[in-house]
This record gives C-alpha cells, structure tokens and sequence, in this order.
C-alpha cells in the first residue's frame, strides 16, 4: 500500500502519525513524486526543518533540499 492509498483509507494526518510511530522504527511508504514536492514546499513554507520533512515524507535530507532547490 502506498502513502497516497493509505491516506485515502485513514486520513494524511493519521498516514503520517502512523508511518512515524509505527513499530518503533521509519516506516517508508512510497508516495507519488508531486505528492512528494507539494508536501515537502508545503511544510518548508511553514518553517519545518528539512530533517523533519525527510523523516515524515521517508526520503533523505538531501532530496528534500534538491526538491525545495529545483524549479517545478
């Protein structure tokens, strides 16, 4: 299941709290590559860290900075 289904099913709130928390660990739920940079601008834009955008999205810091870096 992917994070775009599984927000479908529980809600992008609950997807996210459950992809941090769940079992202890990172959990990685493959997303959609717009689902990805929307996300990612989104919460820079609000001033969350890029470390903290890569854990709750499940990609590195250094794609994160690519992504807010890149043009669309």
């Amino acid at each position: 299941m992917t994070f775009d289904e599984l927000c479908d099913v529980i809600g992008e709130e609950a997807a996210r709290l459950l992809a941090r928390y769940a079992g202890g660990s990172r959990v990685y739920l493959p997303r959609l590559p717009r689902t990805v940079r929307r996300d990612a601008c989104e919460m820079h834009s609000r001033g969350v860290r890029i470390e903290a955008i890569a854990a709750s999205i499940g990609r590195s810091p250094r794609h994160i900075r690519r992504l807010l870096s890149s043009p669309e």
